[in-house]
């Protein structure tokens, strides 16, 4: 069953990225099934029981969304970014320039910069 749904994830994924899509979706459905596998061949009931969960499309909905929420609550939490750019340097983020080497954002999820890809 595991295989089944992990082909099928991996045809899904294939389709999206051939259409130009971003497969989203369908790379956390395959961690899914992955770590539901996983599950199944560790000795227990209880994960026997979880595995088997992640396997139903319709409870690996469930689980992609409880996770998703997860990650929504606890990525903003963190408050700091730590951005660099330019070549790899030896000073530390007290002695590299701020324009050039070593920046730091603190703040809020809203009020992370944005950059243009152009």
């Amino acid at each position: 069953m595991a295989k089944s749904q992990g082909l099928a994830a991996w045809r899904r994924l294939n389709e999206k990225l051939s259409k130009g899509g971003i497969p989203g979706k369908e790379l956390v459905d395959g961690a899914i099934i992955l770590v539901s596998g996983t599950l199944l061949i560790t000795p227990g009931v209880l994960t026997d029981i979880i595995g088997f969960l992640g396997l139903f499309p319709l409870t690996r909905n469930a689980i992609r969304s409880v996770t998703a929420k997860l990650f929504k609550t606890v990525v903003p939490l963190a408050g700091q970014m730590n951005f660099y750019s330019g070549s790899p340097s030896t000073a530390t983020p007290e002695e590299a320039s701020a324009e050039e080497d070593y920046a730091t954002w603190s703040g809020s999820a809203k009020e992370r910069p944005t950059y243009d890809s152009n």
